[in-house]
């Protein structure tokens, strides 16, 4: 990563021997496009190249050299007129991931791959329904298993087989001789049982030098390279060499298609496709098996390794131990993939010209980006008439009404300048490039010829994107994670959003007759309550009651809405659907799944309307006694807000207070948004309405205590979620550029997780879903956690006695106790086949109640209602197993395939997206305003209580300050006084400064000023 071009005094420029050989005299300040010193683009600390007019000269000293004088000769006399302390690179050199020469080779020491600062991913959280867990999710590794150890950072992959897991690590032994532990596995490819002999591990497995269950002694052991002996696996290690080299001549035998993957599967628009897919693209017929590469691993692999050290056309979206054959690869479009390159050829051209020039005064050689920079001087210039440039990863706030700048058209912009601009945008809004790419100087480069960010440090993806909002080509306001995080085949609004899908149809030919019209039963009579917010716009779902022919049992009926019995699976709106995977909530670019105005007159509940009820009699102790699902059609319909539920029903799980702390910066909306629906209060209902909510509320709280019995979480702690409004704001937008004034108003507080009775009611209706699908041997995206079936007792002890006892008493755990629950549960996952939801407490579970908001449910609901018709038309009650493959739409093989891959990733991006990333975003931008320019409804403190939560040895300290539990790190160095990390422990608390914000990084960094409370305890 490049460095600007002017930091301290203390460091001094690189300058490499051919640049040391040409004589190089003192430059005037005069150049047409402003002052360029002839240097590499790779310069470092180098005294203010690249500016414009304005800069000061260079004062650099003339150096000559006498002819045929040795290169060790000329460097001397460099150093000798060019005196400097040594450069010492600091622990703290790159704020983000992106790796560099100084990284050192993980294959001859250490394999952990250094830990993240901004890491979250391994809390649980909850939305009211189920679990926001954006973790990565694990199939189960087993000894014997081999992956490529992946990590974007490193250049090279080796092999490893897992020896097993000990004391809640896994153990490897690589292709290097090499052993090293990991707790979580991130790994693009696996071959499932390699060593099918487990004999054959035990030798070294007897040689390994601990298996103990602390992370510092196996940190250790580790960095002293400790481990079996190159001797003791070398058995192993042949057999990882011999499937290497299989794999090499795979990729030699057909290295003209492989090599050329690129132009093959490039087209017009981007797309996503499985590994299995691409191989059966690029490898011919003969060497697959039943006409499947999947069966062939090195084959994979040959394919897998072309695609990975493809910079360019692929990136690898998944790193979990999934079936390797599919994992998920990004394929740019062509359009992108010749901006990478032009851009690429045009730069290095740019430097090699000025590199040629031999005037005192040199003038730029006519070059495309030449122009750009000149033109991207000017619009950064007006902008900062009313923007300050703080190093935080963000714009400043607007200082001044100042009139907007007369930014260039479209029109007016070369079809070159435009394509740097996307350039930009993929190096710095999307992370297009690994960590280790080679492209990264690109950005950086450009970056350094504008002369505009001498005060930043670090030339990295971070300025890039402040570089994107000051030439107006995103809002001063986006988030980082909108763009990294967009979904694939997704078009982005570059004001916010997501852009609707294009139809060649009338809105009313988008959906087709009611297939189930014959087969509804009509609930008139009965009351269903819809419970949502005011602002709701989409009624998924709502519940009734009916008393049932004994005495003490209920009929519970979930109705959802049924947008599946009109719109066809495989229509423009279930593609629509596919692709988007769920609405989008996060604040202020919010975007339904389906966006046509029709879809929610048509299926968003209200009286007249269809639903799909989902019902299951239970008993006064909350016992399921029968379920069903029925087509349905509903007259009489209550809303009404949670909160007006719960004053009827009580609460109905164990209650943690909801900590009444806000935060807001920015001026406050002036309008309010009227309900969009007739919301009904509590006095307006009648005598038996009422006494049918208490009745819900009963039921679902004794539903409810028998999933805690049976292990579920007991509750989940309140969380800070940022809300905003973008009313004090304007944009004026044309295809090339933003021209944006006014700051959001950003309001932080803690949110509960929705309402208990309708949490409960909720989690039932995808309980009665998932078996009445698998009594029936339908394949649906059932919710699993395959590998804590091998942990029953480790994690039913670990939860009651560790884990939960700290949730019931409002305290967080720390981060090395969630490490500990996720690696006894394997992740919250999604699978053609049912097993036990532990942590729900629940047998087999489905989504079934939001077709509106996500697509699994509406997937759901087309294989359900296949079967519906096909029972009815027969006129059996359960159909024979044989026949489901031919009725369904989705047979278990698309799913395993094609389908749940797919949805895997859509749904792990857009979680963190809206209730992860992007949420964390809004609130660094409300931090960075208070802490840099002084706003917020309330003074900042000039101090916070920091509370450690993980510590990461001769790294850093995880934790989080008492500011709405914002997640801060401290490096070694920040640590005051004599403290070490090793001196720390989980639950020390300090008291702490902010150094650093970096809304980019999304990372808090903060300094010790004095010790509160010392635990104690090691790790």
């Amino acid at each position: 990563m490049l460095r600007s071009s002017t930091t301290t005094t203390t460091s001094q420029a690189y300058i490499c021997w051919r640049c040391i050989g040409r004589t190089r005299p003192a430059q005037s300040s005069t150049a047409a496009i402003g002052h360029i010193r002839h240097s590499p683009p790779f310069r470092r600390h180098a005294s203010s190249s690249l500016q414009d007019p304005s800069s000061s000269p260079s004062t650099s000293p003339e150096i000559t050299f006498k002819p045929h004088e040795s290169i060790r000769s000329r460097l001397r006399a460099w150093e000798a007129n060019n005196p400097a302390p040594a450069l010492v690179l600091a622990k703290t050199l790159a704020t983000g991931p992106v790796a560099n020469a100084f990284h050192s080779n993980p294959v001859d020491g250490h394999l952990e791959p250094k830990a993240d600062l901004q890491d979250e991913s391994q809390r649980l959280d909850y939305d009211g329904e189920d679990l926001i867990d954006v973790g990565l999710a694990k199939s189960g590794l087993q000894a014997g298993d081999m992956v490529e150890v992946s990590s974007d950072a490193w250049n090279i992959q080796p092999f490893a087989i897992c020896l097993g897991h000990f004391n809640g690590h896994v153990h490897f032994y690589t292709n290097t001789g090499k052993w090293f532990t990991r707790r979580d596995v991130r790994t693009r490819f696996v071959v499932k049982a390699f060593i099918k002999d487990l004999a054959e591990l035990q030798p070294v497995i007897d040689a390994l030098p601990s298996t103990s269950s602390a992370r510092d002694v196996l940190d250790v052991l580790q960095e002293l390279k400790a481990g079996p002996s190159r001797d003791v696996g070398a058995h192993l290690i042949r057999r990882m060499q011999a499937f290497e080299l299989s794999a090499q001549k795979i990729q030699q035998l057909y290295a003209n298609k492989l090599n050329n993957a690129s132009n093959i599967l490039t087209t017009k628009y981007e797309r996503i496709m499985s590994l299995g897919e691409i191989a059966d693209e690029l490898l011919p017929p003969n060497i697959k098996r039943q006409g499947k590469i999947h069966h062939n691993s090195f084959a994979l692999y040959a394919v897998h390794n072309v695609l990975i050290r493809d910079n360019i056309a692929f990136r690898a979206l998944d790193q979990s131990s999934q079936q390797t054959q599919s994992n998920l690869f990004r394929i740019s479009s062509r359009d992108d993939v010749e901006v990478i390159r032009a851009m690429e050829t045009h730069v290095r051209n740019f430097y090699d010209d000025l590199g040629k020039s031999k005037s005192k005064t040199p003038v730029l050689f006519p070059n495309p980006v030449a122009t750009y920079i000149t033109e991207v001087r000017k619009m950064i210039d007006k902008h900062r008439a009313s923007r300050a440039l703080p190093p935080t990863g963000m714009l400043g706030q607007v200082q001044e009404p100042a009139s907007p700048p007369e930014w260039k058209s479209f029109d007016d912009w070369r079809k070159f300048s435009s394509e740097c601009s996307r350039f930009m945008h993929l190096w710095a809004a999307e992370d297009s490039f690994p960590p280790a790419s080679h492209l990264h100087w690109i950005g950086s480069a450009i970056l350094r010829a504008t002369g505009r960010y001498t005060e930043i440090e670090l030339l990295d993806q971070a300025t890039g994107w402040i570089f994107l909002q000051e030439i107006g080509w995103i809002t001063p306001w986006d988030l980082h994670s909108r763009h990294n995080l967009r979904l694939p085949g997704t078009e982005l609004m570059r004001a916010g959003g997501i852009s609707p899908a294009k139809h060649d149809v009338s809105p009313e030919e988008l959906l087709g007759p009611d297939r189930l019209a014959h087969l509804r039963r009509d609930f008139k009579g009965s009351t269903v309550y819809c419970i949502d917010d005011t602002s709701a716009d989409d009624i998924d779902d709502g519940v009734s009651i009916e008393k049932a022919d004994k005495q003490g049992e209920y009929w519970i009926h979930i109705h959802v809405a049924d947008p599946a019995s009109r719109i066809a699976h495989d229509s423009p709106l279930a593609k629509q659907a596919a692709v988007m995977a769920q609405s989008s909530y996060l604040s202020g670019n919010t975007t339904a799944m389906f966006a046509e105005e029709v879809v929610r007159e048509t299926f968003s509940l209200a009286p007249d309307r269809p639903s799909l009820a989902f019902s299951a009699r239970v008993n006064e102790a909350g016992k399921h006694v029968d379920y069903k699902v029925t087509p349905a059609i509903i007259r009489d319909v209550i809303n009404i807000t949670p909160e007006h539920v719960s004053s009827i029903s009580g609460p109905t799980d164990p209650a943690v207070p909801l900590p009444g702390d806000t935060f807001e910066v920015g001026n406050p909306p002036t309008l309010s948004e009227p309900p969009t629906r007739k919301m009904t209060e509590p006095k307006e209902l009648s005598k038996q309405q009422l006494a049918e909510i208490r009745t819900l509320g009963r039921l679902a709280k004794a539903i409810h205590n028998i999933r805690i019995r049976q292990g579920a979480m007991p509750v989940y702690l309140p969380r800070a979620k940022a809300e905003v409004s973008l009313e004090h704001t304007s944009i004026k937008a044309d295809r090339a550029t933003l021209n944006c004034t006014g700051n959001p108003y950003i309001r932080i507080s803690y949110q509960g997780n929705g309402n208990p009775l309708v949490s409960s009611l909720m989690q039932l209706a995808g309980q009665v879903a998932a078996r009445w699908c698998h009594d029936r041997h339908i394949s649906i995206p059932y919710r699993v956690q395959n590998p804590a079936k091998e942990n029953v007792a480790a994690l039913n002890a670990f939860t009651r006695n560790v884990f939960y006892p700290q949730l019931v008493e409002g305290k967080r755990p720390p981060t090395e106790d969630y490490h500990t629950l996720r690696q006894l549960l394997g992740g919250h996952d999604i699978a053609a086949v049912p097993s036990r939801n532990y942590i729900m407490g629940i047998d087999m579970y489905t989504k079934a109640t939001s077709p509106l908001r996500r697509y699994c449910d509406l997937l759901v609901h087309w294989q359900i209602e296949a079967v519906l018709l096909e029972e009815h038309r027969r006129g059996l009650t359960i159909l024979p197993k044989s026949a489901i493959p031919a009725i369904v739409p989705f047979s278990q093989q698309d799913l395993q395939r094609d389908i749940i891959p797919h949805l895997r990733l859509r749904e792990r991006f857009a979680k963190m997206r809206d209730n992860m990333d992007g949420d964390r975003e809004w609130q660094l931008q409300a931090l960075v305003r208070a802490w840099r320019f002084g706003e917020g409804s309330k003074p900042l403190p000039k101090s916070f209580q920091f509370t450690v939560s993980e510590v990461i040895p001769k790294e850093f300290v995880r934790g989080y300050l008492d500011w709405f539990e914002m997640s801060a790190v401290i490096m070694p160095q920040d640590l005051g006084g004599q403290l070490q990390t090793a001196d720390v422990h989980v639950g020390d608390k300090f008291a702490v400064e902010l150094t650093d914000v970096n809304v980019y990084w999304r990372k808090v960094q903060v300094k010790v000023l004095e010790t509160v409370e010392l635990k104690g305890a090691s790790l």
